[in-house]
């Protein structure tokens, strides 16, 4: 398990120019179109899994809730790999949209499942950071005593006993802990600024390379970093690479958070193992799965559910990070 802390910030002038705000640069008030305010009254979870989602991904969202979404211990709690001793519960961040239909299907999804909250920010892949902020907002008005948050895109597995048994055994950093896998070689950390959804403005961010920071597509923070990545990021330009300014710049560099690789953590280029490899390395988490990888893989982890065996896989396929 590798442990990262952010080097202090260097005396570039762009540098000093970037990490020294004391005027706000955006704003986070809307209100919530779906508030979702009462899901964490009844009963607080330790860990709380947020999955931005596209509100036509409805299938994605039917298999998170039948598979890893329900691993819980008032629910779904014995698993091949580790077991669940923690409530865990599942909420998706949904965007707007201004077609009517979409609107009766989301808040019919909302009456029928109670696991959605819809704010009020146009679905494109620039506003992603901006449905992450508002979801910490969510996190931070409504169920701010969570132990931990997990985020993860639609289209990621991810096995909740075998990361929890990874959060229980580590005494987080007193700067709070983000979990996941790190990006720090050269390739990952360089701006771009070609004209791709990854480019970035000189306005926006006016350095070459970014800091350390999580992949994105499932990462695990503990929750006493909410507030404060809330209260610091709207004094920066808004960067809409997500993971970049949530956990690297504002997480890492600015609160002094360790990152702490998890092994078995999917990057967005892994291969996606077969389920029975999924169950057989203890994978914590895979992106680039479709809901009926999700299924198949929710049968290998499920006990006494697929017949997965060791002896399927050489000891070097098993333990390959």
């Amino acid at each position: 398990m590798e442990i990262y802390m952010q080097p202090m910030v260097d005396d570039k002038l762009d540098s000093i120019k970037y990490y020294t705000r004391k005027d706000q640069k955006f704003s986070i008030d809307r209100p919530f179109l779906i508030p979702n305010s009462k899901f964490c009254v009844d009963e607080k979870p330790y860990l709380l899994i947020l999955v931005p989602s596209k509100i036509d991904n409805f299938e994605e969202r039917k298999a998170i809730r039948a598979t890893y979404g329900s691993m819980s211990s008032d629910r779904e709690s014995r698993f091949y790999g580790a077991n669940v001793d923690h409530v865990v519960k599942v909420m998706f961040i949904l965007g707007a949209s201004d077609n009517l239909l979409d609107k009766y299907k989301l808040w019919h999804e909302y009456e029928e499942n109670g696991d959605t909250v819809q704010i009020d920010v146009q679905e494109t892949y620039y506003n992603l950071c901006f449905k992450m902020l508002y979801a910490f907002r969510w996190v931070n008005t409504y169920c701010n005593d969570v132990t931990y948050v997990l985020k993860s895109d639609d289209d990621t597995f991810v096995h909740i006993g075998v990361l929890l048994k990874v959060l229980i055994a580590r005494k987080p950093h007193e700067n709070g802990s983000i979990y996941g896998k790190i990006y720090n070689k050269t390739q990952y950390l360089d701006v771009q600024k070609g004209d791709n959804k990854w480019k970035v403005l000189d306005s926006e961010y006016p350095l070459r390379k970014y800091p350390a920071y999580m992949q994105g597509s499932s990462y695990t923070l503990t929750a006493n970093l909410i507030p404060k990545i809330l209260e610091t990021a709207i004094f920066l330009p808004y960067l809409h690479v997500e993971d970049v300014f949530l956990t690297g710049i504002i997480g890492g560099h600015i609160l002094g958070a360790e990152l702490v690789e998890l092994n078995k953590t999917s990057d967005w280029t892994t291969e996606v193992p077969d389920p029975c490899l999924f169950a057989m390395s203890k994978r914590v988490s895979q992106s680039n799965m479709s809901p009926d990888f999700m299924y198949q893989t929710w049968d290998a982890i499920t006990i006494n559910s697929l017949q997965c065996n060791e002896s399927m896989y050489s000891e070097d396929v098993l333990n390959a990070p």
